[in-house]
């Protein structure tokens, strides 16, 4: 516990630590980065999953040439899910940095 002299310091104290860190995140907008990161996390380890089901499966094929055909959709598939999730983020990121303005001398 706190002795009754040193509470006003150190309510103060973490007053200040608490409002800083809540200008910081809504500065810097972690919250919706962390979102965004988690969302394209989740969505990569679903589209490894989904690879691996259609591994197993093109293994388990009754003839080669459907377990080829097998293996090219599911990575067909997997590369557009990648390439989506990494453009969203990529895209994400860039609506979130702000260029500096320049000003022209007349």
């Amino acid at each position: 516990m706190v002795e009754k002299a040193h509470q006003a310091p150190v309510a103060s104290t973490l007053a200040w630590l608490i409002a800083l860190v809540a200008a910081a995140n809504s500065f810097f907008n972690w919250q919706k980065a962390w979102q965004g990161y988690t969302q394209t996390q989740l969505t990569l380890q679903f589209a490894l999953t989904e690879w691996e089901l259609r591994t197993a499966e093109a293994r388990a094929a009754s003839s080669d040439e459907e377990g080829v055909a097998l293996l090219k959709e599911g990575l067909q598939k997997f590369i557009k899910t990648v390439s989506e999730a990494v453009s969203g983020e990529t895209a994400q990121y860039f609506e979130g940095v702000k260029i500096p303005e320049t000003r022209t001398k007349p």
